[in-house]
Formats: structure tokens, C-alpha cells, sequence
């Protein structure tokens, strides 16, 4: 993270150190080691989603999210400038302006204009 983002540093680092270590090492080889390629399943989603990527984020990536969106009937994918793998807490306002265009652009019967 960042190092002039103490306040989000601070949050991460206190989350990590108070995590329970046997379900924080489970949930880490889950997400990072264990986890199958669910490409084929994102057409199934119908939900309206958005993919908000960091644009210097070397694991979730702008083309990642991109082509994760492609697979999604009402998906888009954005990326955040300047951020890495925290967005939502290196650049909070922005997350929320793009979250509220995103939600106004969706329909009612749930749809999302690309």
C-alpha cells in the first residue's frame, strides 16, 4: 500500500494482525493457490457488476478486469489511476463517484447499459 495513505495502512495492517492465522492461511490458499478458473461461469451472472481495477496493481490488472467484463452480460470494467489493490481506500471518493454513475446507469429491471 502506498505509504502516504497511513490511515488505510494503518486499517490493512490492523485486519492482518488481528485475523485469525489457521482461517486467514485457509482463506489466502483459497484465493490464491486452490482457486479454479471460473471464466466459463461469469455468463451466468445477471446481476449488473462492475470490476474496478488499480492501474498499478500487478494482480488484479486493467486488462484482468477488462476481460472479465467481456464474459459478463452486464458487466464493466473500470480502472482507478494512481491506485494498486485497494481502490476502494487509496482513492475512496473516486470509487464512490464511479459506483453511484455505474448504479444510475443501471435500469430497473436490472440491466446495465455498457
Amino acid at each position: 500500500m502506498h505509504t502516504e495513505l497511513p490511515e488505510a495502512a494503518a486499517l490493512v495492517t490492523d485486519v492482518l494482525r488481528h485475523a485469525d492465522r489457521r482461517g486467514f492461511y485457509l482463506t489466502m490458499r483459497s484465493v490464491m493457490l486452490d482457486r479454479p478458473d471460473l471464466t466459463d461461469l461469469l455468463a451466468r451472472i445477471q446481476a449488473p457488476t462492475l470490476l474496478v481495477a488499480g492501474s498499478d496493481d500487478p494482480m488484479w490488472t486493467a486488462a484482468s478486469a477488462t476481460a472479465a467484463a467481456t464474459h459478463l452480460p452486464h458487466g464493466q470494467a473500470v480502472t482507478i489511476a494512481g491506485t494498486r489493490h485497494l481502490p476502494a481506500l487509496e482513492a475512496p471518493e473516486e470509487v464512490i463517484g464511479l459506483i453511484a454513475q455505474f448504479w444510475a446507469a443501471t435500469s430497473s429491471d436490472g440491466t446495465h447499459a455498457r
